[in-house]
C-alpha cells in the first residue's frame, strides 16, 4: 500500500513475528528481496501468545532501496483502493486472497506458490458472538472447505487456507446477488489473520483500523490532513432499515426517485460516505425510523425529501455530541465538514 511517497507492506502480526528468527521476502527484479525498513506490531504481554491477539495486524514501511528492487509486476494499492467504511450484512460477498502453504513447492532451490482466492458470504451475528470477534473491528466470512468449488467447475478439494494470513480481504458490490452482472471485488477492506475450521470461517482485521495504526506512527502521511475543519460536528447520513425500504419507496415524497432495491441504495450510500472520508469529512450513519422522519417533517413544516432527512441526521449527531436536544432548527447544519479521524478505529494498546 502507498501513502504519499511511502510504501507499506500490510500483514498479520504472527507473520511478522517470524522476523525474530528468520526473514521475510518479496519478489524482486532478480529473485527474492529481503524486507528492508521499519516494521510495527503490537507487542504481546509477558505470558501471552499471539493467538490471544484478536487484532493480529502488523505493517512494514519499506526502505526506498527495497522498493526500487521490487518486481515491476507489483503495484501498491493506493488511497482510492481502500474501503474505509464497510457495512456488514449477512450474506454480503467477500474474497480472501493469499498464498496457502499447502500449495507452496520448492524445486531445485526455486520456490513456487499459487495465489488462491476464497469467496463467500459474510458471517452472521451469531457466529461473531460464538467466536468472540467484533464486527466493528473484524470482517468474518463463512467458509466450509468441504463445500468449496474450484474454478466454478465440479466440486473438488481446494487448498487448505492455512498460510493466507496477511493476505487481503476484498469487498464485492452489495448488489452482486441480485442478478447477473459484471461485478468484481472493488476495495481492500481488511487483512486476513485467522482460519477457524469450526465453526467454519475466515477472519481479518478491518482496513480502517490498519490505516489508523499506520497514521498513528506516520501522521504526516494522512491524505485527509488540512482538508476538513477539525473539531467540527460530523455530518449525519441517514441510514435506513431494509425492512422499511418498500414503505420508503411508497410513502416518501421523493421515494419514486430512490433506488429500486435496498442494496442498490446501500452501495450508493456506502460509496458516498467513503468519498467524504477520503476528502477529510467525517460522516456518521444515523439510523432513522420512518415514524421519526415523518414526525420531524410535520413539526418543521418541511417536505419529506433527501435534504430534510439529511438535516435531521446531522441534527441527531449534533445532539449526541452536545448532550442536549437542539431547540433551534437553524443549528442543525453546524459543522458540515469535520476532518476525518481514524483514531476511533485504531486498535487499542501500544505499538512497537
Amino acid at each position: 500500500m502507498s501513502l504519499g511517497d511511502e510504501t507499506f507492506v500490510l500483514s498479520a502480526a504472527h507473520v511478522v513475528d517470524t522476523l525474530d528468527w528468520g526473514a521475510l521476502m518479496l519478489p524482486g527484479v532478480s529473485g527474492f528481496v529481503e524486507f528492508g525498513g521499519n516494521f510495527h506490531r503490537r507487542p504481546m504481554e509477558p505470558g501471552k501468545s499471539r493467538n490471544e491477539d484478536a487484532i493480529d495486524f502488523a505493517f512494514l514501511r519499506l526502505a526506498p532501496e527495497t522498493v526500487a528492487e521490487l518486481s515491476p509486476e507489483f503495484r501498491p494499492l493506493g488511497w482510492q483502493d481502500l474501503g474505509l467504511f464497510e457495512t456488514l450484512g449477512e450474506g454480503d460477498l467477500y474474497t480472501f486472497a493469499g498464498f496457502p502453504a499447502s500449495r507452496t513447492k520448492v524445486r531445485r532451490r526455486v520456490v513456487q506458490s499459487e495465489l488462491f482466492k476464497y469467496t463467500g458470504g459474510a458471517a452472521s451475528d451469531a457466529l461473531y458472538q460464538e467466536t468472540g470477534f467484533d464486527p466493528e473491528l473484524h470482517i468474518a466470512m463463512m467458509f466450509n472447505i468441504a463445500r468449496c468449488v474450484v474454478g466454478g467447475e465440479k466440486i473438488q478439494a481446494t487448498a487448505d487456507p492455512h498460510g493466507v494470513s496477511g493476505g487481503g480481504i476484498f469487498s464485492w458490490p452489495k448488489t452482486v446477488r441480485e442478478g447477473p452482472s459484471e461485478a468484481a471485488p472493488r476495495r481492500l477492506v481488511g487483512i486476513a489473520h485467522t482460519y477457524r475450521k469450526r465453526p467454519g470461517c475466515l477472519v481479518g482485521t478491518r482496513i480502517n483500523g490498519c490505516v489508523a495504526a499506520i497514521l498513528h506512527h506516520y501522521p504526516n502521511l494522512d491524505p485527509t490532513a488540512g482538508q476538513g475543519s477539525r473539531g467540527a460536528i460530523p455530518v449525519g447520513v441517514v441510514w435506513y432499515r431494509e425492512s422499511d425500504w418498500p414503505r420508503i419507496r411508497r410513502e416518501f415524497e421523493d421515494g419514486h426517485q430512490m433506488h429500486a432495491s435496498f442494496n442498490e441504495w446501500r452501495e450508493a450510500a456506502q460509496t458516498g460516505i467513503e468519498t467524504l472520508l477520503k476528502r477529510g469529512v467525517e460522516a456518521v450513519p444515523v439510523p432513522l425510523a420512518i415514524e421519526e422522519i415523518t414526525k420531524y417533517c410535520t413539526e418543521t413544516g418541511q417536505p419529506n425529501i433527501g435534504r430534510t432527512r439529511g438535516e435531521l441526521a446531522s441534527r441527531r449527531v449534533a445532539e449526541a455530541i452536545l448532550g442536549r436536544a437542539l431547540g433551534d432548527r437553524r443549528s442543525a447544519s453546524v459543522g458540515r465538514g469535520c476532518a476525518s479521524s481514524f483514531g476511533a478505529a485504531m486498535p487499542r494498546g501500544s505499538w512497537e
